[in-house]
Protein backbone atom coordinates (compact mmCIF):
# COMPACT_ATOMS: atom_id res chain seq x y z
CA UNK A 1 0.00 0.00 0.00
CA UNK A 2 2.64 2.59 1.03
CA UNK A 3 4.57 1.52 -1.85
CA UNK A 4 1.65 1.94 -3.87
CA UNK A 5 1.17 5.69 -2.68
CA UNK A 6 4.59 6.46 -3.27
CA UNK A 7 4.89 5.61 -6.75
CA UNK A 8 1.74 7.04 -7.44
CA UNK A 9 3.38 10.75 -5.42
CA UNK A 10 6.13 10.11 -7.76
CA UNK A 11 4.29 10.07 -10.62
CA UNK A 12 2.17 12.92 -9.74
CA UNK A 13 5.69 15.07 -9.14
CA UNK A 14 6.91 13.65 -12.27
CA UNK A 15 4.18 14.78 -14.55
CA UNK A 16 4.31 18.07 -13.04
CA UNK A 17 7.91 18.88 -13.56
CA UNK A 18 7.12 17.39 -17.31
CA UNK A 19 4.43 19.54 -17.55
CA UNK A 20 6.16 22.83 -16.12
CA UNK A 21 9.23 22.26 -18.51
CA UNK A 22 6.91 21.91 -21.28
CA UNK A 23 4.75 24.58 -20.54
CA UNK A 24 8.25 27.02 -20.32
CA UNK A 25 8.20 26.78 -24.40
CA UNK A 26 4.43 27.86 -24.71
CA UNK A 27 2.74 31.22 -24.68
CA UNK A 28 1.49 30.46 -21.34
CA UNK A 29 -0.57 34.10 -20.27
CA UNK A 30 1.17 35.95 -17.39
CA UNK A 31 0.02 38.18 -14.73
CA UNK A 32 0.57 42.02 -15.16
CA UNK A 33 2.06 41.96 -11.20
CA UNK A 34 -0.31 44.43 -10.04
CA UNK A 35 1.40 46.37 -7.17
CA UNK A 36 -0.19 47.34 -3.64
CA UNK A 37 -3.05 49.71 -2.93
CA UNK A 38 -3.75 51.64 0.04
CA UNK A 39 -3.44 54.47 1.77
CA UNK A 40 -0.27 55.46 0.87
CA UNK A 41 -0.35 54.11 -2.46
CA UNK A 42 -4.06 54.65 -4.43
CA UNK A 43 -3.34 54.00 -7.78
CA UNK A 44 -4.70 50.69 -8.89
CA UNK A 45 -0.82 49.52 -11.63
CA UNK A 46 1.07 46.76 -12.72
CA UNK A 47 4.84 46.68 -11.58
CA UNK A 48 6.24 50.34 -13.31
CA UNK A 49 9.09 48.16 -15.40
CA UNK A 50 9.46 48.51 -18.95
CA UNK A 51 9.10 44.51 -20.28
CA UNK A 52 6.98 42.66 -22.19
CA UNK A 53 4.20 40.34 -20.62
CA UNK A 54 2.62 37.17 -22.41
CA UNK A 55 -0.62 37.30 -23.10
CA UNK A 56 -3.05 33.92 -24.79
CA UNK A 57 -6.43 33.22 -24.24
CA UNK A 58 -8.15 29.75 -22.89
CA UNK A 59 -6.65 26.34 -22.52
CA UNK A 60 -5.18 26.22 -26.11
CA UNK A 61 -3.90 29.64 -25.67
CA UNK A 62 -5.37 31.17 -28.50
CA UNK A 63 -4.26 34.73 -30.07
CA UNK A 64 -0.69 34.58 -28.42
CA UNK A 65 0.64 38.02 -27.80
CA UNK A 66 2.67 39.78 -26.34
CA UNK A 67 2.11 43.13 -24.73
CA UNK A 68 4.41 45.98 -23.81
CA UNK A 69 4.08 47.44 -19.95
CA UNK A 70 5.71 50.78 -19.76
CA UNK A 71 7.54 52.37 -16.64
CA UNK A 72 4.54 53.86 -15.38
CA UNK A 73 2.69 50.62 -14.94
CA UNK A 74 0.29 51.01 -17.89
CA UNK A 75 -0.16 48.38 -21.06
CA UNK A 76 1.54 50.66 -23.44
CA UNK A 77 4.57 51.10 -25.45
CA UNK A 78 4.73 54.81 -24.92
CA UNK A 79 7.11 56.27 -21.99
CA UNK A 80 4.65 58.77 -20.06
CA UNK A 81 6.72 62.36 -19.67
CA UNK A 82 4.92 64.25 -16.53
CA UNK A 83 4.49 67.53 -16.83
CA UNK A 84 6.70 70.16 -16.07
CA UNK A 85 7.14 72.05 -12.55
CA UNK A 86 5.22 74.68 -13.89
CA UNK A 87 2.39 72.25 -14.96
CA UNK A 88 3.40 72.59 -18.76
CA UNK A 89 3.92 69.84 -21.69
CA UNK A 90 5.58 69.86 -24.74
CA UNK A 91 2.86 68.62 -26.46
CA UNK A 92 -0.81 68.50 -25.64
CA UNK A 93 -1.80 64.67 -23.89
CA UNK A 94 -5.07 62.83 -24.90
CA UNK A 95 -5.69 60.25 -22.13
CA UNK A 96 -7.48 57.16 -22.75
CA UNK A 97 -8.67 55.18 -19.74
CA UNK A 98 -11.20 52.00 -19.61
CA UNK A 99 -11.27 48.49 -18.93
CA UNK A 100 -9.92 45.41 -21.24
CA UNK A 101 -11.07 47.11 -24.17
CA UNK A 102 -8.26 49.20 -23.33
CA UNK A 103 -6.25 46.90 -21.85
CA UNK A 104 -6.64 45.30 -25.17
CA UNK A 105 -4.82 42.14 -24.56
CA UNK A 106 -6.62 40.40 -27.86
CA UNK A 107 -4.95 42.67 -30.11
CA UNK A 108 -1.07 44.01 -31.05
CA UNK A 109 -0.13 47.17 -29.21
CA UNK A 110 0.26 49.10 -32.70
CA UNK A 111 -3.12 47.67 -33.58
CA UNK A 112 -5.11 49.33 -30.44
CA UNK A 113 -7.31 52.17 -31.13
CA UNK A 114 -5.38 54.98 -28.95
CA UNK A 115 -2.39 54.04 -30.86
CA UNK A 116 -4.01 54.62 -34.10
CA UNK A 117 -4.89 58.46 -32.37
CA UNK A 118 -1.25 58.46 -31.44
CA UNK A 119 0.50 57.45 -34.50
CA UNK A 120 -1.95 59.77 -36.61
CA UNK A 121 -1.32 62.78 -34.50
CA UNK A 122 2.31 63.25 -34.12
CA UNK A 123 1.51 66.68 -32.67
CA UNK A 124 -0.49 65.00 -29.87
CA UNK A 125 0.96 62.16 -26.95
CA UNK A 126 -2.36 59.85 -26.29
CA UNK A 127 -1.93 57.94 -23.12
CA UNK A 128 -3.90 55.08 -22.18
CA UNK A 129 -4.44 53.97 -18.26
CA UNK A 130 -6.89 51.12 -18.06
CA UNK A 131 -7.28 46.94 -16.94
CA UNK A 132 -9.00 44.34 -17.05
CA UNK A 133 -12.23 44.75 -14.40
CA UNK A 134 -12.19 48.30 -13.74
CA UNK A 135 -15.86 50.13 -13.86
CA UNK A 136 -16.61 53.38 -14.26
CA UNK A 137 -15.89 54.71 -10.28
CA UNK A 138 -12.66 53.23 -10.83
CA UNK A 139 -12.12 55.54 -14.49
CA UNK A 140 -12.36 58.89 -11.86
CA UNK A 141 -9.29 57.29 -10.35
CA UNK A 142 -7.01 57.08 -13.39
CA UNK A 143 -9.00 60.51 -14.44
CA UNK A 144 -7.35 62.06 -11.31
CA UNK A 145 -3.90 60.65 -11.63
CA UNK A 146 -3.66 61.50 -15.09
CA UNK A 147 -4.54 65.05 -14.33
CA UNK A 148 -2.45 65.45 -11.01
CA UNK A 149 1.03 63.76 -12.69
CA UNK A 150 0.64 64.21 -16.81
CA UNK A 151 -1.73 67.36 -16.89
CA UNK A 152 -3.92 66.12 -20.18
CA UNK A 153 -5.91 68.54 -22.01
CA UNK A 154 -8.79 66.31 -23.38
CA UNK A 155 -9.76 62.88 -21.84
CA UNK A 156 -11.35 59.63 -23.49
CA UNK A 157 -13.38 57.27 -21.48
CA UNK A 158 -14.16 53.82 -23.28
CA UNK A 159 -17.70 52.44 -21.41
CA UNK A 160 -18.94 48.63 -21.83
CA UNK A 161 -22.16 46.83 -20.38
CA UNK A 162 -20.83 46.01 -17.36
CA UNK A 163 -19.49 49.41 -16.16
CA UNK A 164 -22.84 50.26 -14.39
CA UNK A 165 -23.25 47.82 -11.61
CA UNK A 166 -19.97 46.73 -11.25
CA UNK A 167 -18.93 50.12 -9.98
CA UNK A 168 -21.16 49.74 -6.98
CA UNK A 169 -19.55 47.16 -4.09
CA UNK A 170 -22.66 45.53 -3.24
CA UNK A 171 -22.85 43.74 -6.86
CA UNK A 172 -18.19 43.60 -6.81
CA UNK A 173 -15.23 44.42 -4.84
CA UNK A 174 -12.19 43.34 -6.53
CA UNK A 175 -9.03 44.47 -4.39
CA UNK A 176 -7.55 47.57 -5.50
CA UNK A 177 -10.14 48.95 -7.31
CA UNK A 178 -12.30 51.96 -5.86
CA UNK A 179 -16.66 51.41 -6.04
CA UNK A 180 -19.02 53.43 -4.70
CA UNK A 181 -20.94 52.78 -0.98
CA UNK A 182 -23.65 54.13 0.36
CA UNK A 183 -22.66 56.77 2.79
CA UNK A 184 -24.51 56.95 6.28
CA UNK A 185 -26.60 59.83 4.61
CA UNK A 186 -27.80 57.51 1.48
CA UNK A 187 -25.23 58.90 -0.73
CA UNK A 188 -22.71 57.36 -2.77
CA UNK A 189 -19.33 57.64 -1.91
CA UNK A 190 -16.00 56.27 -3.35
CA UNK A 191 -14.51 53.69 -1.43
CA UNK A 192 -11.17 51.82 -1.93
CA UNK A 193 -10.52 48.02 -1.50
CA UNK A 194 -7.03 47.75 -0.67
CA UNK A 195 -4.20 45.31 -2.34
CA UNK A 196 -1.77 43.74 -0.52
CA UNK A 197 0.53 41.64 -3.01
CA UNK A 198 0.68 38.35 -0.88
CA UNK A 199 4.76 38.31 -0.95
CA UNK A 200 4.15 41.72 0.41
CA UNK A 201 2.20 40.45 3.57
CA UNK A 202 3.24 38.82 6.66
CA UNK A 203 6.17 36.18 6.25
CA UNK A 204 6.09 32.90 6.40
CA UNK A 205 8.32 29.62 5.81
CA UNK A 206 5.78 28.27 3.26
CA UNK A 207 4.90 31.36 1.74
CA UNK A 208 8.69 32.55 1.31
CA UNK A 209 10.19 29.36 -0.18
CA UNK A 210 7.37 27.74 -1.74
CA UNK A 211 5.37 30.22 -3.10
CA UNK A 212 7.05 33.45 -3.89
CA UNK A 213 10.26 31.80 -5.03
CA UNK A 214 8.73 29.08 -6.90
CA UNK A 215 4.74 29.11 -7.98
CA UNK A 216 4.37 32.75 -9.07
CA UNK A 217 6.85 32.47 -11.39
CA UNK A 218 5.96 29.00 -12.13
CA UNK A 219 4.66 28.53 -15.99
CA UNK A 220 2.27 25.61 -14.85
CA UNK A 221 0.83 27.95 -12.31
CA UNK A 222 -0.18 30.60 -14.75
CA UNK A 223 -1.38 28.09 -17.15
CA UNK A 224 -3.97 26.56 -14.73
CA UNK A 225 -4.72 30.37 -12.90
CA UNK A 226 -5.09 32.60 -16.24
CA UNK A 227 -5.31 30.15 -19.07
CA UNK A 228 -7.47 27.49 -17.36
CA UNK A 229 -9.13 29.86 -14.31
CA UNK A 230 -9.13 26.77 -12.22
CA UNK A 231 -10.06 29.56 -9.22
CA UNK A 232 -13.90 30.38 -11.29
CA UNK A 233 -13.86 26.54 -12.30
CA UNK A 234 -16.91 25.78 -10.20
CA UNK A 235 -18.64 28.69 -11.00
CA UNK A 236 -17.98 28.08 -14.63
CA UNK A 237 -19.24 24.82 -14.40
CA UNK A 238 -22.28 25.69 -12.73
CA UNK A 239 -23.05 28.19 -15.34
CA UNK A 240 -22.76 26.20 -18.57
CA UNK A 241 -24.13 22.19 -17.12
CA UNK A 242 -26.08 23.39 -14.22
CA UNK A 243 -27.90 26.73 -14.36
CA UNK A 244 -30.65 27.96 -16.88
CA UNK A 245 -28.72 29.29 -20.42
CA UNK A 246 -28.57 32.96 -19.97
CA UNK A 247 -28.57 35.76 -22.43
CA UNK A 248 -25.77 38.16 -22.32
CA UNK A 249 -25.87 41.76 -24.32
CA UNK A 250 -23.04 43.72 -24.34
CA UNK A 251 -20.78 41.16 -22.01
CA UNK A 252 -23.36 41.79 -19.23
CA UNK A 253 -26.34 39.83 -18.51
CA UNK A 254 -29.10 40.82 -20.88
CA UNK A 255 -31.78 40.92 -17.44
CA UNK A 256 -30.71 43.11 -14.87
CA UNK A 257 -33.38 44.34 -13.16
CA UNK A 258 -31.78 42.92 -9.66
CA UNK A 259 -29.43 45.96 -10.37
CA UNK A 260 -31.32 48.45 -12.99
CA UNK A 261 -31.77 50.78 -9.83
CA UNK A 262 -28.02 51.06 -8.63
CA UNK A 263 -27.03 51.43 -11.66
CA UNK A 264 -28.76 54.12 -12.80
CA UNK A 265 -27.21 55.75 -9.00
CA UNK A 266 -23.94 54.60 -10.00
CA UNK A 267 -24.39 56.78 -13.41
CA UNK A 268 -25.54 59.72 -11.14
CA UNK A 269 -22.65 59.80 -8.66
CA UNK A 270 -20.33 59.13 -11.74
CA UNK A 271 -21.67 62.41 -13.17
CA UNK A 272 -21.16 64.39 -10.13
CA UNK A 273 -17.88 63.15 -9.57
CA UNK A 274 -16.04 63.52 -13.08
CA UNK A 275 -15.98 67.24 -12.90
CA UNK A 276 -13.73 67.25 -9.72
CA UNK A 277 -11.65 64.08 -10.72
CA UNK A 278 -10.79 64.81 -13.73
CA UNK A 279 -9.92 68.83 -13.69
CA UNK A 280 -11.89 69.13 -16.94
CA UNK A 281 -14.09 70.62 -18.60
CA UNK A 282 -16.90 69.02 -20.06
CA UNK A 283 -15.71 69.86 -23.85
CA UNK A 284 -12.74 68.10 -23.07
CA UNK A 285 -14.18 64.80 -22.19
CA UNK A 286 -15.21 62.34 -24.87
CA UNK A 287 -17.40 58.96 -23.99
CA UNK A 288 -16.82 56.07 -26.20
CA UNK A 289 -19.98 53.61 -25.69
CA UNK A 290 -19.66 49.96 -26.81
CA UNK A 291 -21.78 48.30 -29.53
CA UNK A 292 -24.77 45.45 -28.27
CA UNK A 293 -23.68 42.84 -31.27
CA UNK A 294 -27.00 42.75 -32.28
CA UNK A 295 -26.48 43.74 -35.59
CA UNK A 296 -26.00 40.15 -36.30
CA UNK A 297 -28.74 38.83 -35.69
CA UNK A 298 -32.69 39.62 -36.79
CA UNK A 299 -34.57 43.08 -36.38
CA UNK A 300 -36.59 41.29 -33.56
CA UNK A 301 -33.15 40.35 -31.89
CA UNK A 302 -32.54 44.29 -32.25
CA UNK A 303 -35.31 45.39 -30.53
CA UNK A 304 -35.13 42.53 -27.72
CA UNK A 305 -31.56 44.37 -26.95
CA UNK A 306 -33.11 47.70 -27.03
CA UNK A 307 -34.77 46.50 -23.91
CA UNK A 308 -32.09 44.54 -22.25
CA UNK A 309 -30.71 46.13 -19.46
CA UNK A 310 -27.00 47.41 -21.32
CA UNK A 311 -30.01 49.12 -24.28
CA UNK A 312 -31.74 50.91 -20.88
CA UNK A 313 -27.99 51.72 -19.38
CA UNK A 314 -26.95 53.48 -22.89
CA UNK A 315 -30.00 55.28 -23.60
CA UNK A 316 -30.18 56.91 -20.00
CA UNK A 317 -26.26 57.30 -20.00
CA UNK A 318 -27.21 59.02 -23.58
CA UNK A 319 -29.66 61.18 -22.34
CA UNK A 320 -27.91 62.78 -19.40
CA UNK A 321 -24.65 63.28 -21.11
CA UNK A 322 -26.59 65.81 -24.02
CA UNK A 323 -28.36 67.17 -20.55
CA UNK A 324 -24.77 67.76 -19.20
CA UNK A 325 -23.17 68.78 -22.29
CA UNK A 326 -21.02 66.05 -22.96
CA UNK A 327 -19.61 64.53 -26.20
CA UNK A 328 -20.32 61.35 -26.70
CA UNK A 329 -19.73 58.62 -29.92
CA UNK A 330 -22.47 55.14 -30.21
CA UNK A 331 -20.05 52.64 -31.37
CA UNK A 332 -23.36 50.36 -32.11
CA UNK A 333 -24.70 52.68 -35.01
CA UNK A 334 -21.30 52.63 -36.64
CA UNK A 335 -20.53 48.50 -36.21
CA UNK A 336 -24.11 48.18 -37.46
CA UNK A 337 -23.50 50.21 -40.50
CA UNK A 338 -20.27 48.63 -41.41
CA UNK A 339 -21.37 45.04 -41.04
CA UNK A 340 -24.36 45.63 -43.39
CA UNK A 341 -22.16 46.76 -45.60
CA UNK A 342 -18.89 44.34 -44.98
CA UNK A 343 -20.39 41.48 -43.17
CA UNK A 344 -17.48 41.32 -40.71
CA UNK A 345 -17.29 40.95 -36.87
CA UNK A 346 -15.85 43.26 -34.22
CA UNK A 347 -14.56 40.64 -31.98
CA UNK A 348 -11.56 38.29 -31.51
CA UNK A 349 -12.44 35.15 -32.73
CA UNK A 350 -12.10 33.22 -29.37
CA UNK A 351 -12.98 36.45 -27.47
CA UNK A 352 -15.91 38.85 -26.81
CA UNK A 353 -13.50 41.88 -26.82
CA UNK A 354 -12.58 43.85 -29.90
CA UNK A 355 -10.54 42.93 -33.15
CA UNK A 356 -7.97 44.99 -35.08
CA UNK A 357 -10.85 45.98 -37.30
CA UNK A 358 -13.53 47.55 -34.11
CA UNK A 359 -10.22 49.14 -32.71
CA UNK A 360 -9.43 50.91 -36.35
CA UNK A 361 -13.07 51.96 -36.46
CA UNK A 362 -13.03 52.91 -32.93
CA UNK A 363 -10.15 55.36 -33.70
CA UNK A 364 -11.43 56.77 -37.22
CA UNK A 365 -15.13 57.83 -35.42
CA UNK A 366 -13.18 59.93 -32.73
CA UNK A 367 -11.16 61.23 -35.50
CA UNK A 368 -14.41 62.16 -37.29
CA UNK A 369 -16.04 63.40 -34.10
CA UNK A 370 -16.60 67.49 -33.12
CA UNK A 371 -14.58 66.64 -30.19
CA UNK A 372 -11.57 65.84 -32.29
CA UNK A 373 -11.82 68.92 -34.07
CA UNK A 374 -11.52 70.72 -30.95
CA UNK A 375 -8.62 68.87 -29.80
CA UNK A 376 -7.20 69.36 -32.98
CA UNK A 377 -7.57 73.31 -33.41
CA UNK A 378 -6.38 73.84 -29.34
CA UNK A 379 -3.12 71.62 -29.48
Amino acid sequence: MIKNISLLFGSFIFMVILAEIVLQFMPVSEGFDFQDVNEKNWLFHSRPERRMVQASIGPAMRVNIKKQVNDSGFVNPRRYLKQNSNGLRPTPLVSVIGDSYVEAIQVGDNETFFFHLDNDNPQLDVYSFAFSGAPLSQYLIWAKHSKETYNNKFLIINIIGNDFNQSLIKHKSSAGFHYYEKSMTDELELTRINLTKECNGEPSIFKDILYCKFVINSSLANYLLRNLKIMSAVQLFKARFLEPPKTYIGNVLAEGIEFEQDSYRAIEAFFRDLPSYSGLEKKQILFVMNGMTTFYHSEEELKKAEMSYFGKMRRYFFKRSEELGYDYIDMHKIFNAHYQENEQHFEVKYDGHWNQLAHKLVADSIQSSLFWTRVISED
